[in-house]
């Protein structure tokens, strides 16, 4: 039996390399996107609070923080990035085994590449 090509071997090495960065990103980031965003000094640069006229509403300041819908966006894309991976991971796969079996076992019919 034959082992990867240079190529291949490093494509493997990079792909699950990037995949297990990710799904460790992914991981923190889904923990935190629940947690209120790290908090802005409300001081300006002269130390001096000012206030901003408003009620203050902590709910929908979380809720509604650009940093926290930012991430929660991010993560929606990485999830979105994984599945079609996968997909294209699966269908490359089914393709080299139609191959394959057409290869070593004569079958004749063989399925488009994707």
């Amino acid at each position: 039996m034959t082992t990867a090509t240079p190529t291949t071997a490093a494509a493997l090495e990079a792909h699950g390399a990037a995949l297990v960065d990710l799904a460790k990103t992914l991981s923190t980031a889904s923990a935190q996107q629940w947690e209120p965003p790290a908090r802005v000094n409300p001081r300006n640069l002269d130390g001096e609070s000012r206030p901003s006229g408003r009620i203050s509403d902590p709910t929908a300041n979380i809720a509604l923080d650009e940093r926290r819908l930012a991430l929660r966006a991010s993560i929606y894309g990485a999830e979105s990035a994984l599945a079609v991976a996968a997909d294209t991971l699966a269908s490359a796969t089914s393709a080299l085994r139609a191959a394959l079996d057409a290869h070593t076992n004569g079958a004749m019919h063989l399925p488009l590449a994707a």
